[in-house]
C-alpha cells in the first residue's frame, strides 16, 4: 500500500455515528488528515412483488432537506442479529411484507470517501403483506411500489422535491445479471 495510516483521534460521538479524523501519510510521505463518519453496518433490500414491482419507500432526509426513493434499509444495531435476520427486520418495520425469498448481494462500501460503514444490500422475492407501515413522528415514510421496468425512468425524470437513490438501480441490475430478476 502506498499509504501508511497514522493517528486516529474520535472527534465528535454522537447516539448513532462517531466522527474520526485520521492522520495517514501520501506517498511522498507528508502527513495529512481524513475525516470521515463511522456507523453500524447497515442492510438494504429491494423487495420485489410477484407482479415484478419495488416496493421502496420515499422518506424526508434531513441533512439534504429533501424526499428520496430508497430502498428499506436499517442499521445493523442487534448484538444477536445475522444480516438476513436484519433484513427481514427492516423489510416489516419499513414496508410491511415478509419474504418467502431473500438473495444476498456482494456487500459494498457505504460512500468510502466519507464513511467508514459497509452496506449488504439483499433482493427480497416471494412477498406477502402481512402489516402496515407502522412509522412513528421521527420518519416521513410513504410506501411506493414502482413497476421494475419504470425504476431508470423515474431516476432520470424525479420529481423536483425528490431524489432517488441509485442503489435501488443497480440492485435490480444485479438481480437481472445473477437470475434472481427477470429481464424486462
Amino acid at each position: 500500500m502506498k499509504f501508511k495510516i497514522g493517528k486516529k483521534t474520535i472527534v465528535y460521538e454522537g447516539r448513532f455515528m462517531k466522527v474520526w479524523s485520521t492522520e495517514w501519510f501520501d506517498g511522498a510521505g507528508k502527513p495529512q488528515v481524513w475525516e470521515y463518519v463511522e456507523q453500524r453496518d447497515a442492510v438494504l433490500v429491494l423487495p420485489v412483488t410477484d407482479d415484478q414491482k419495488a416496493v421502496l419507500i420515499k422518506t424526508y432526509r434531513v441533512p439534504i432537506e429533501k424526499y428520496v426513493i430508497e430502498n428499506p434499509a436499517g442499521l445493523v444495531d442487534k448484538m444477536d442479529e445475522n444480516m438476513e435476520d436484519a433484513i427481514k427486520r427492516e423489510l416489516l418495520e419499513e414496508v410491511g411484507y415478509a419474504a418467502a425469498n431473500v438473495h444476498a448481494l456482494p456487500p459494498y462500501p457505504a460512500r468510502p470517501g466519507v464513511s467508514k460503514n459497509v452496506f449488504y444490500p439483499f433482493i427480497a422475492t416471494g412477498l406477502k403483506k402481512v402489516a402496515d407501515n407502522t412509522g412513528d413522528d421521527t420518519e416521513d415514510i410513504s410506501i411506493m411500489e414502482i413497476p421494475l421496468n419504470k425504476l431508470f425512468d423515474l431516476w432520470l425524470h424525479p420529481a423536483d422535491d425528490t431524489f432517488i437513490q441509485p442503489d435501488v438501480l443497480a440492485m435490480y441490475q444485479a438481480g437481472i445479471e445473477l437470475g434472481i430478476l427477470p429481464r424486462q
